[in-house]
């Protein structure tokens, strides 16, 4: 089956998404990130992954492997996405891409509804809207891209 020309942009976009999501992730405690908190305030990093896994778990070991974890299969789905996107058939990426599939729905809960669950006092309904529809974009495009849901 033909995919449109607006399911080839959507997977072009979630796989540059997770690509720098997993790289941001992956160079967060480097030179990079000093240079960074030298320049100016930190909020946020910037990154998702951290984020999100930093609000849920807090800064111990825990969260540091964890962000390892996410962000190398963050980079590892964007390649196989990519892979997929250039017709490159290899037998294992749709395995793989529900493999990650249920590693984002699993990210999905912890940032979406553990967060929620947890910050009941300090609750920002419009932003966590923006990031679970940019989640949901993400997990679409994912299923759009496995052979076995999409197509």
């Amino acid at each position: 089956m033909k995919r449109s020309f607006g399911a080839y942009i959507t997977h072009v976009a979630v796989a540059l998404y997770l690509l720098a999501c997993g790289i941001l992730g992956l160079t967060e405690q480097t030179l990079w990130q000093r240079l960074r908190l030298a320049v100016g305030s930190r909020n946020a990093t910037g990154n998702e992954i951290v984020d999100t896994l930093t609000q849920v778990f807090g800064t111990g070991d825990l969260t540091k492997t964890l962000v390892v974890l996410f962000s190398i299969l963050a980079v590892a789905g964007a390649a196989f996405l990519f892979l997929e996107l250039f017709g490159l058939r290899i037998p294992a990426v749709d395995i793989i891409i529900l493999v990650f599939l249920a590693v984002w729905m699993a990210f999905m809960v912890l940032s979406d509804g553990v967060y929620a669950f947890r910050n009941t006092r300090n609750f920002d309904f419009l932003p966590w809207l923006k990031t679970l529809a940019t989640h949901l974009v993400v997990l679409g495009a994912l299923i759009s891209a496995s052979r076995r849901f999409g197509d």
